[in-house]
């Protein structure tokens, strides 16, 4: 079996992150075959005390560093993670159901290729996340009370049922919180770009890059994680900024237009075909929603 490495960055969210390393005691593959790599960025809250609650259970690394972004510490910790054939990466909110490695690990092992593989996440909404430890475990335990969050019902429509990529635009789905990449892919890359050092789009960038080298994705609807759902400031500001910097370093139509299909001005059908793939341009089947939420 292949070793797996865990990257979980975190700022600031001791209590979800409890819950997260509680759902990695849960898998059903030996302990021996997975490390994690808790990366705390600048946190003022007391991360380190929560890894250490898991230190008997768990082979797991903690590793702090200043306050930098979630591209440069997600980079840190898969430099921890040398004897890893492969890296999955889950924040610190979003719990991992049994199986979620193995499922993950499964992907990889059915192809030849290196690949990206995209997991099934699904939202649990709580106002007060403290006072509702009960009903967060109950949902972990029998998947009732969840949701699938808007943007992740349309990119899943990039797949087939096969979980096979189907559009020009699978990169849309590199979501950073539920994902596993091989470890000499992630290299060859170079990680994630360091100068996204706000909300959104490293992923993405991340994605693309690995799309333009032809690297196959794909999406495995059992490799789940439940997030935590919390409420957010605005974004907007924070994606004008890395949109800013994701199309000066890729200045493509494409890229151009990926902030439309955000804003919700462009549907993802209407995205998918005014981009130009790898040279096959595929239509998806009608979906013409745009997103109002994300």
């Amino acid at each position: 079996m292949k070793n797996i490495g865990v990257v979980i960055p975190v700022y600031n969210q001791a209590l979800p992150l409890l819950c997260t390393l509680h759902g990695f005691m849960n898998q059903n593959i030996s302990l021996e075959h997975f490390k994690i790599v808790v990366v705390d960025d600048g946190s003022t809250e007391d991360i380190e005390t929560i890894c250490n609650l898991f230190r008997t259970k768990l082979d797991i690394i903690y590793i702090r560093i200043i306050k930098s972004g979630r591209s440069i510490s997600r980079n840190e910790g898969v430099r921890k993670l040398k004897d890893s054939d492969i890296i999955t990466f889950c924040d610190a909110d979003r719990i991992p159901v049994p199986g979620f490695l193995q499922n993950h690990l499964f992907s990889h092992e059915k192809s030849e290729e290196d690949s990206i593989v995209i997991g099934n996440i699904k939202d649990l909404y709580l106002s007060d996340p403290w006072n509702n430890m009960t009903k967060i475990f109950n949902s972990y335990f029998t998947l009732k009370g969840l949701r699938t969050p808007q943007y992740s019902k349309l990119v899943y429509k990039l797949f087939d049922e096969k979980g096979e990529s189907i559009s020009n635009v699978p990169w849309l789905a590199t979501f950073s919180g539920n994902m596993s990449i091989r470890l000499d892919l992630f290299k060859k890359l170079k990680g994630f770009d360091p100068d996204f050092r706000h909300w959104g789009f490293e992923h993405f960038e991340l994605g693309y890059r690995a799309y333009k080298l032809r690297t196959p994705f794909a999406y495995n609807a059992k490799a789940t994680n439940i997030h935590i759902s919390h409420s957010r400031y605005s974004y907007k500001n924070d994606m004008g900024e890395s949109h800013r910097i994701f199309y000066k370093k890729h200045p493509f139509s494409e890229i151009k237009n990926i902030k439309k299909f955000m804003n919700g001005e462009i549907s993802l059908n209407e995205f998918n075909q005014l981009s130009e793939g790898n040279g096959n341009k595929r239509n998806l089947p009608d979906e013409y929603v745009k997103i109002t939420n994300f």
